[in-house]
């Protein structure tokens, strides 16, 4: 039990952290040498992040609920019965690089890349809720 709310801790922190990360906090961030490249975020790229790491959040919550309850995991990067640990580094890994990556690309990309990380990500969590039979059920 402890575990699994240490994974929802790491998960969550890491979100927080790519938010700070969107804000540029200068403690944070290393020091820009590229005067091509703008990465300061506005409100709706912060908004879209956030909302990104919540679907995560949804995505591997239902993951977890659906296995413990017999289902079988479609992503074969997991295989059909992965662990928490698996479910959660996977989440935590690709997010970091997700938000990494959309912190580095130009200002005029960063919308269009962060939109299709949320249709991604929030296709999943319709996915598990109408079709895999989960609803917003989630376990961690």
């Amino acid at each position: 039990m402890h575990r699994s709310y240490f994974g929802l801790t790491v998960l969550l922190l890491s979100g927080i952290l790519s938010c700070a990360m969107a804000k540029e906090n200068e403690r944070l961030l290393p020091k820009q040498t590229d005067k091509n490249k703008n990465h300061t975020w506005d409100k709706k790229e912060i908004f879209l992040l956030s909302s990104y790491w919540l679907g995560s959040l949804f995505d591997a919550g239902q993951t977890v609920y659906g296995l413990d309850k017999g289902g079988k995991e479609l992503n074969p990067v997991l295989g059909q019965k992965p662990g928490r640990v698996k479910i959660y580094g996977l989440k935590l890994g690709l997010g970091i690089f997700a938000s990494a990556l959309c912190h580095h690309s130009e200002t005029k990309d960063r919308k269009y890349m962060l939109g299709l990380m949320n249709a991604i990500q929030w296709s999943a969590v319709v996915w598990n809720g109408k079709f895999a039979g989960v609803g917003l059920r989630m376990q961690f």
